[in-house]
Formats: C-alpha cells, structure tokens, sequence
C-alpha cells in the first residue's frame, strides 16, 4: 500500500503520515513489529517488574495489554 497523497487526505492526518519514514504501510509495519520486539527484548529481566510509581503498570503488564 502506498504512502497517500496528503492533497487526498484531511489535514489533521498530515502529521501522521510524515512520521513514516517508509514509502510502503506494509514495510513500515513489518519494521515497526521488528523495532518494538527489538526495545522489550533490550530490557533485562529484572526489571520486568519495575513500576515507576505505586500504582502503574510494570513492564511485564504494558506488554500483557
């Protein structure tokens, strides 16, 4: 799927699309999964568990939602 025209599209829309840095949806989803697999995979595992206040969600249940 192409990256569409921003003449075709509402202009709230706009910012959006520019954030895409790949000219295909398809391609930017595909790197996107392997990006964010990439950040979890980054965090050791103890700190699964940490929240940053009482109360928040932990690392662990973020992914779990």
């Amino acid at each position: 799927m192409p990256r569409p025209n921003l003449s075709d599209v509402p202009s709230f829309y706009h910012n959006y699309i520019n954030q895409v840095q790949e000219d295909n949806v398809l391609e930017a989803i595909a790197n996107n999964g392997r990006k964010t697999l990439a950040f979890f995979q980054s965090i050791p595992p103890e700190k699964w568990d940490h929240r940053y206040a009482e109360g928040k969600w932990s690392i662990k249940e973020l992914l779990q939602h």
